[in-house]
């Protein structure tokens, strides 16, 4: 069985996250992170977080907080290079490339991810 997240971990989730946003969290800040927390745990069906993980959700937390609106689903996509732009049925074409694409969250999360079980007691079928 795997140890919930600590507070402890919460607490330095808070404080790298502050320093990769470069500014002091407020009260919107603090939710960002802790819905951000919630969300890679979801995503990587867990309960623990290891240290790894730690810095990487402070990171992803950080973007959120230093994006317009941190709960955007297009937050980030300001960086990316428009190479394709239809105005009849609005049609827009980004352009991603390999490094582009090498630490966007889902890659960063993919290493942390967890296989969950059928079985009745919902265990990781790996622990």
């Amino acid at each position: 069985m795997t140890k919930e997240i600590t507070a402890e971990q919460r607490k330095k989730i808070y404080e790298y996250t502050a320093l990769f946003a470069g500014q002091e969290l407020d009260v919107k800040s603090n939710l960002i992170i802790d819905t951000v927390i919630d969300e890679v745990l979801a995503y990587c069906n867990r309960d623990d977080m290891p240290v790894a993980l730690e810095r990487i959700t402070a990171k992803i937390a950080a973007n959120a907080i230093l994006a317009d609106d941190g709960f955007s689903t297009n937050a980030g996509m300001s960086d990316k290079k428009l190479t394709s732009y239809k105005e009849g049925d609005a049609s827009w074409t980004w352009s991603y490339s390999a490094a582009d694409n090498a630490f966007n969250e889902a890659n960063l999360l993919e290493n942390f991810r967890k296989i969950r079980s059928i079985g009745e007691d919902d265990e990781n079928i790996l622990d």
